[in-house]
């Protein structure tokens, strides 16, 4: 946000020649009882009633002179500049921010290059979405960025596909974080890497669903990853599962925990192993049931004991039992106490004694005993004694009796005790 602050400060000091140091407020007056001011400057106030129209005095050889213009209070109607297309940009942005709301598209036509190098964030602002609409190309490559700060969302809902194109990525950079609520999809589609790559993440935040699900894969991989870092669930949710398949491994590091709650099984199965080792346990942890539900044994082997334990137990019941059974006993002494009692009574019976002699006593005792009623002798007879008698009286309840009877005299007393 400094940014943008700072962009529209310099363009005041530029404006109205102070210094920094003799700079403290913009010098727009303050607003006006029962005046209505502009959404991006509330210190702006807008026209109520018709602009002066009259001829300005005129200099030898009948130029107008313009001088009592350039002070940025005095309004005035660009009818009555003449010359205003030609007009230095040093001149132009000391004109009256407020009279920017009577200009048309015959005033914006007549504006050159250079003199539209002069706009100031205040006077882009009070600018008519039909004004906007007029700008050609060359116009909007000359727009300077500290003028970005004047575009809202209705501003830049106003610019067409192919005029977006035009506004240089330093603009886009200057944008405020909320114009961008105004982006449609069709303009989002004609975005060029360079402009995409300017994004920051609060902007990308700001950019509606509906609008990011219009990406295409190109211009995912243009993104950086402190921008990626702006994504919310809603956006990462309407992503195609073809789009979001585009993203890089340090692009999907750079998902936040709350962004990665609105992943879809669509999506999480477009992931390789390679690509879920790089995921903390906060990512994982934030993904819902139903998309662990699509692991599938091949991407299982991506999970390593750095990530497992943000495992759920309501995630872990949802595994398949064809990939359940596909943990390394590694794996499954990585799994978090707290997930084990997500563990099914199906998964369960499919671990081999290798796979159940990796669980400690602290996982073992946090599986529920409806799970645990589906033990086996093989199973149990892998326990220490120290499991065991960690089992709770509930877990040891539910044990089948021809099960406990394969254990030893001494095992059966601790199990018991």
């Amino acid at each position: 946000m400094k940014k943008y602050l700072a962009a529209a400060a310099a363009a005041a000091l530029l404006t109205f020649g102070a210094s920094p140091a003799q700079a403290i407020d913009l010098p727009f007056p303050a607003p006006v009882p029962n005046i209505p001011t502009d959404p991006v400057f509330p210190n702006l106030p807008l026209p109520t009633g018709p602009l002066p129209t009259g001829p300005l005095p005129t200099l030898p050889g009948g130029i107008p002179d313009i001088s009592s213009l350039l002070n940025g209070t005095t309004p005035f109607d660009p009818s009555q500049i003449p010359n205003l297309g030609s007009l230095g940009s040093g001149d132009f942005a000391k004109l009256n921010p407020e009279s920017f709301a009577n200009f048309d598209v015959k005033d914006i036509d007549k504006l050159s290059t250079n003199t539209i190098k002069g706009f100031t964030p205040e006077q882009f602002a009070a600018l008519d979405p039909s004004a906007i609409k007029s700008f050609d190309l060359k116009q909007l490559a000359a727009l300077p960025p500290s003028a970005a700060a004047g575009v809202d969302p209705a501003a830049l809902a106003a610019f067409s596909p192919t005029a977006l194109k035009g506004l240089t990525p330093s603009f886009i950079d200057g944008m405020l974080p909320e114009a961008f609520a105004g982006l449609n999809p069709t303009q989002l589609k004609q975005m060029a890497v360079t402009q995409l790559k300017a994004l920051d993440a609060e902007q990308l935040a700001n950019i509606t669903p509906a609008t990011i699900k219009s990406l295409i894969p190109a211009q995912v991989k243009a993104l950086l990853p402190a921008s990626i870092e702006g994504l919310i669930d809603t956006q990462l949710a309407a992503l195609p599962a073809s789009t979001f398949n585009a993203l890089s491994v340090t692009q999907l590091k750079a998902l936040t925990p709350d962004a990665l709650e609105g992943l879809i099984p669509a999506q999480f199965k477009t992931l390789i192993a390679n690509e879920l080792k790089v995921l903390t346990d906060q990512q994982l942890a934030a993904m819902k049931p139903n998309v662990m539900a699509s692991l599938t044994p091949a991407q299982l082997k991506g999970l390593t004991p750095t990530n497992l334990p943000g495992l759920q137990d309501a995630q872990l019941a949802t595994i398949p039992v064809n990939t359940f059974k596909a943990f390394t006993p590694v794996q499954l002494g990585a799994l978090a106490p707290e997930a084990m009692d997500g563990i099914t009574p199906k998964q369960l019976d499919l671990l081999n004694i290798k796979q159940f002699a990796a669980l400690d006593a602290i996982q073992l005792a946090a599986i529920t005993p409806t799970t645990l009623a589906k033990i086996d002798g093989p199973q149990l007879n892998t326990l220490t004694l120290e499991e065991l008698t960690a089992l709770t009286t509930d877990q040891v309840a539910a044990i089948p009796e021809p099960v406990i009877a394969t254990l030893s005299v001494e095992e059966r007393a601790a199990i018991l005790a």
